[in-house]
């Protein structure tokens, strides 16, 4: 009978622990809030500064004024996101077109910076590449690896690149992967003026002309962990 007693108080004890366990609340960690503006920079900082013998003031461009920036990545895509003050459908200061960069850093491309850009020209349909930078005897030459996706959304311009083109290419944009050095740079060019000599030279002769250019850039200070959660949806 005190057997029996003891194993009926031991039944009731292991009842009422297992009662407390299943009411007893789990709590779940908070899901990491999307990353968003790697990359932020004052408006009102760019203007145009043309290359005559006395080169005038610089004259403010929205186009051309980065605000902010971002680059995400899924499974399928990697899209960066460059946004500008107020991007007009065409630009009077920028005779030549516009260009747009995103560049940084990604592994199994360590040694060259890469970039996703875009190109609207004045006439003519706006093109969207990626490709890598190498320097050589301190001159930048911009390669281009392939075609991109690119789509201009408000004062936005999309950049889209296929990771299996990125893969193909030795780049890694894998899960977790570490995308850093991030910048951007923006600019235009015009065309030449006959008979106004510009203070400049070529390898080839003086060059005459002028030669206008306006220019932004920014640096972001963090990296983005490929595939992490972003404002930017990647593809799109």
């Amino acid at each position: 009978m005190k057997t029996r007693a003891v194993l009926a108080l031991s039944a009731i004890i292991a009842t009422g622990l297992s009662a407390g366990a299943a009411n007893a609340v789990v709590k779940k960690p908070k899901p990491l809030p999307p990353v968003c503006n790697l990359i932020t920079d004052a408006p009102g900082d760019t203007g145009i500064g043309v290359l005559t013998a006395a080169p005038s003031a610089p004259v403010p461009d929205d186009s051309l004024d980065v605000v902010s920036a971002d680059i995400a990545s899924d499974a399928t895509y990697a899209t960066a996101v460059i946004r500008v003050k107020a991007l007009a459908a065409s630009d009077p200061q920028a005779v030549g077109g516009r260009t747009y960069f995103f560049e940084f850093n990604a592994p199994g491309a360590d040694a060259n910076v890469l970039f996703f850009g875009a190109s609207l020209p004045t006439t003519g349909a706006n093109t969207f590449e990626w490709g890598d930078i190498t320097n050589t005897a301190g001159q930048d030459n911009l390669n281009n690896k392939g075609a991109a996706v690119g789509a201009i959304v408000g004062n936005e311009i999309h950049i889209s690149v296929a990771l299996k083109d990125l893969k193909a290419a030795g780049v890694k944009f894998d899960k977790g992967s570490k995308i850093s050095n991030l910048s951007v740079t923006t600019g235009n060019l015009v065309g030449l003026a006959p008979g106004n000599p510009a203070d400049n030279t070529t390898p080839a002769g003086p060059f005459y002309g002028y030669e206008a250019f306006t220019l932004d850039s920014a640096v972001g200070t963090k990296a983005y962990t490929a595939a992490a959660l972003s404002c930017v949806k990647p593809g799109k």
